[in-house]
């Protein structure tokens, strides 16, 4: 059977302007516009991910769906293409914001060159997503009253599934205002690394099995490792014997060599930039080298961004990836695990 990927963008009637802006400038997508039926109602994004499954018509094989806050890639309709035929019965994701647990996975991938990483967040990231054609006509009537991307995180887990989010990004989230309020309490959500892959997306799957990671609520730094959650300081000396002591005297021999002046923990509080060099320590140790550079510029403002002042958030890359290189080269001389990409 022939590839047909039907196309939809999900929207709330006082953002129509800006979906009908995302149809305009992808009219290779073909792409339809579903509005949210009770627009006066509690906001609750599942009434229109729901209009927005059933919408896909009989002779698709997929469904794009986009919200309307998104920008695109401009290859777009060639690399969702790819994306099908390479993971055609699959749950894709084409965004992670960039401090979501995800969004550590998608950056250590880029040094297995992978294509896509298994989403480790407790949600599947549904501001652009593709499902084949069946799965969306299930999810449609899937029972459950949580939000669209928990829902389809307990459709996922229920039918086995293992959902995928694409390296790179193709989407990326504008700022608007959110109408879940979701700015105010996560703070700006940009893509982890939004851009268009050298080639077609593939069917490598990064096998990374320790995901390092910063909280963004808790501002503490713990590792993903085969499904279980460790704090990085303990999982750093139970793998590798370097206990918290030495950490802690690395830490301040870091401060020494990259911030002797205090500027960077003017800005970032002390406690908070040993959190965030411990997981790009931990970074280091299990890759053996620094992540793709444009994804690695990311981490500071995503993991920090509840934390220090919007107003800092475009300088904190330059400001603090400093530590970050120092962290990662530290890191990989401890000697690369040889067991994390297999």
């Amino acid at each position: 059977m022939d590839l047909v990927v039907s196309a939809v963008v999900m929207a709330h009637p006082r953002r129509l302007e800006a979906a009908t802006a995302l149809r305009d400038r992808h009219p290779e997508l073909d792409m339809s516009i579903v509005t949210d039926p009770d627009p006066d109602g509690p906001p609750d994004a599942l009434r229109t991910a729901r209009r927005a499954w059933r919408s896909v018509p009989d002779h698709a094989t997929h469904l794009l769906i986009v919200q309307d806050d998104m920008l695109l890639v401009d290859d777009i309709k060639d690399q969702v293409y790819a994306a099908a035929e390479a993971m055609p019965g699959q749950v894709l994701c084409f965004f992670t914001e960039w401090g979501s647990r995800s969004s550590h996975a998608l950056r250590l991938a880029t040094v297995e060159g992978a294509d896509w990483v298994p989403v480790i967040d407790p949600y599947i990231p549904t501001a652009a997503h593709m499902l084949p054609a069946g799965i969306a006509r299930r999810l449609a009537d899937y029972a459950g009253e949580v939000p669209d991307d928990v829902l389809l995180l307990h459709f996922a887990k229920q039918e086995g599934m293992t959902p995928y989010i694409s390296v790179p990004n193709l989407a990326q989230h504008t700022p608007v205002t959110s109408l879940m309020g979701n700015d105010l309490i996560q703070g700006p959500r940009p893509a982890a690394w939004w851009a268009s892959p050298q080639g077609l997306l593939g069917s490598k799957v990064s096998k990374q099995s320790v995901i390092p990671h910063l909280l963004i609520f808790e501002g503490y730094s713990v590792c993903w490792v085969d499904g279980q959650f460790i704090r990085t300081h303990n999982f750093l000396d139970q793998r590798f014997g370097i206990d918290l002591r030495q950490q802690l005297e690395w830490f301040v021999e870091a401060m020494v060599e990259v911030d002797p002046a205090g500027l960077i923990r003017d800005v970032v509080a002390e406690p908070l930039l040993l959190q965030f060099w411990l997981t790009v320590l931990a970074y280091g140790a299990v890759a053996g080298v620094a992540p793709h550079e444009e994804a690695l510029r990311t981490l500071a403002p995503g993991s920090l961004r509840r934390f220090v002042p919007f107003s800092v958030l475009d300088k904190l890359p330059e400001l603090v990836n400093p530590v970050a290189h120092q962290a990662i080269k530290l890191g990989s001389s401890i000697g690369k695990n040889p067991s994390n990409y297999m």
